[in-house]
């Protein structure tokens, strides 16, 4: 197999860290045999590790290392836009491919070349999403009747330390000093917007006339949109903000709970009057409890009027990005009965025939394959408990009949 198929840019250009501190090749990857940690072995180290090594030189040579399954799986199953070729069609106009490759030595070393970053900002979070879990927002600790009783739900309060990374100032000292070098920034959480150290390094980069060459990017829930943070955007190249929501009205407020549907829509509101270098993309993480309503949320994205809400330019007309919410299992669109997936699938191949971005198509039609390709349904009981289970807790009601097993 020749590396045309393999190479990702991501190892020579970019760093990503997860909540718990824990760096990887990007957000989308499995992670490495040893868990490398920023507030640790550092960044220095991670970059020529053994174990980052041998990635690229394995990627040079033509294989598919199973950490980046995400991106083989996606690609052999039709979808053109995976991270990885995503990832390489934007950064190939800045870089020299063949330089990067013909740079990088025998034993899979390169220099430091860090351009970009993708930091999860530990897991302080003023939301706790059904599918989420403590690790990726404290809010999620509210519920201690049903920590440690489901795959997502489990949490060692001996992590902690590792979550609080964020409030160390060594990461943040040295993207202020490398900040001559910075090209991408991206921040997710938890809530990023929550984060008051993101603020001051915006500030720092913005004082040493570093920002004009940095496009930033967030994953955010939009419930907190404080008049500063325009402030400090407008001095930026570019800002993406990928805004989380997953469906209308009560399936909102259920699936991101406790945030109202109506402060969701007054955020897009305001987003939607931002100066044009802020483009605005919706993602939704789609699960066994909201894809049968995805075509609904889509046409509403569609049909409100927004003039720039899922209309960023790079795409072919109104999108919306699916996230298929792989884990935890019993929220995994597999585990759906049959005949449930019957009536989706129909739903929404129906649905896409009245859709023109070509690119919204495709990847819900990975969806639908993906939903499809495996049946989970003996772990649809888990389901059902674990959504009974948590709305006594919060007292909630998932806004929507779930299906019988009996059918």
């Amino acid at each position: 197999m020749s590396s045309k198929n393999t190479f990702c840019i991501l190892p020579w250009i970019h760093l990503f860290a997860s909540t718990t501190g824990t760096l990887r090749p990007c957000c989308v990857s499995k992670e490495f045999e040893h868990r490398y940690k920023i507030h640790k072995e550092g960044i220095k180290e991670y970059w020529n590790s053994e174990h980052v090594r041998k990635l690229r030189q394995a990627m040079l040579n033509g294989e598919r290392p199973d950490i980046c399954f995400t991106c083989w799986d996606k690609e052999a199953n039709g979808d053109t836009h995976s991270k990885r070729l995503g990832e390489l069609a934007n950064w190939q106009k800045r870089f020299n491919i063949d330089e990067l490759i013909n740079s990088t030595a025998a034993d899979g070393s390169v220099e430091d070349n860090i351009v970009s970053y993708d930091l999860r900002l530990g897991n302080l979070c003023n939301l706790k999403c059904v599918m989420c879990n403590p690790n990726s927002s404290s809010k999620w600790l509210e519920d201690t009747a049903i920590l440690d009783k489901y795959k997502n739900t489990g949490f060692s309060h001996h992590s902690l330390p590792n979550l609080k990374w964020p409030e160390l100032d060594e990461l943040w000292n040295y993207l202020e000093e490398n900040g001559n070098k910075l090209r991408m920034l991206q921040f997710a959480g938890g809530e990023p917007l929550l984060h008051k150290k993101h603020y001051r390094l915006l500030e720092q980069l913005v004082e040493k006339g570093y920002s004009k060459n940095i496009f930033i990017k967030y994953n955010t829930n939009i419930t907190k949109l404080p008049n500063k943070v325009f402030e400090l955007w407008n001095e930026f190249k570019r800002v993406d903000l990928w805004c989380s929501l997953d469906g209308l009205d009560e399936l909102n407020d259920y699936i991101r709970f406790p945030s109202k549907w109506q402060d969701m829509v007054d955020s897009l509101n305001i987003l939607d009057n931002t100066t044009e270098h802020i483009n605005i993309r919706v993602n939704t993480a789609v699960s066994a409890l909201n894809i049968e309503y995805i075509p609904e949320f889509y046409n509403y994205i569609a049909h409100s009027n927004f003039k720039k809400i899922g209309k960023a330019s790079w795409y072919d007309g109104v999108h919306i990005a699916p996230d298929i919410v792989y884990d935890p299992d019993h929220l995994n669109m597999r585990v759906l009965p049959k005949y449930a997936k019957e009536k989706i699938t129909h739903k929404i191949k129906s649905h896409l025939e009245t859709v023109e971005n070509t690119q919204y198509k495709e990847q819900m039609n990975y969806v639908l394959t993906y939903m499809n390709s495996e049946d989970w349904s003996s772990n649809y009981d888990q389901l059902i408990r674990y959504v009974t289970e948590l709305d006594n807790i919060r007292g909630n009601k998932y806004p929507y009949e779930l299906y019988s097993t009996n059918k």
